[in-house]
């Protein structure tokens, strides 16, 4: 095995890491949601967000994995349709505008 090998391992290992970790934040932005606390929620759905549209995350993560998420992002903001907070509705529209 070549550095370069042991780089690459290493380097999918760390994409992975953090695919789960955003993942979870995903699961967390959703039983938030669940248990009513909608706020926090959408700062979740919020942070990872405007993540998944910079610069940074296409370097970190595979476009997979990119998509996966922004997918996943897109159907959590869209629970807000059926918020009862109708100012965090108006931001999660705009938010998933934005994801698009």
């Amino acid at each position: 095995m070549t550095t370069f090998d042991v780089c690459n391992i290493q380097q999918l290992k760390t994409m992975s890491e953090q695919y789960i970790s955003h993942c979870e934040t995903l699961r967390i932005a959703k039983q938030a949601y669940d248990a009513g606390s909608y706020s926090t929620s959408f700062e979740l759905l919020e942070s990872l967000a405007h993540y998944i549209v910079s610069s940074k995350a296409a370097q970190e993560l595979s476009p997979t994995h990119l998509e996966e998420l922004r997918e996943g992002i897109k159907q959590s903001l869209a629970q807000f349709t059926t918020c009862k907070d109708e100012a965090l509705w108006e931001e999660a529209s705009e938010l998933y505008e934005s994801v698009r």
